[in-house]
């Protein structure tokens, strides 16, 4: 597997990853201010989320990685 190869696999694994964290542990602001959305979340922690994305990204590219390497599956021919 190329380097490339291994770059746009953690990619599509960190979108994927993140898009799935996103609605997890979100709170509606109770009270919004006027002119804010009542939809809005009241802390994102979008810092967290990123890490915790990050270290599954990796441990998904890595396990790919090790597949590839030991011709479980070819994925290129």
């Amino acid at each position: 597997m190329s380097f490339i190869s291994l770059i746009i696999v953690f990619t599509l694994f960190w979108w994927l990853a993140f898009f799935s964290l996103l609605p997890l542990g979100l709170k509606k602001e109770n009270n919004p201010l006027k002119g804010h959305d009542r939809g809005a979340p009241s802390n994102h922690d979008l810092s967290m989320k990123s890490l915790i994305t990050t270290v599954i990204a990796f441990i998904l590219s890595a396990f790919v990685y090790w597949i590839a390497e030991n011709n479980w599956i070819s994925l290129w021919t």
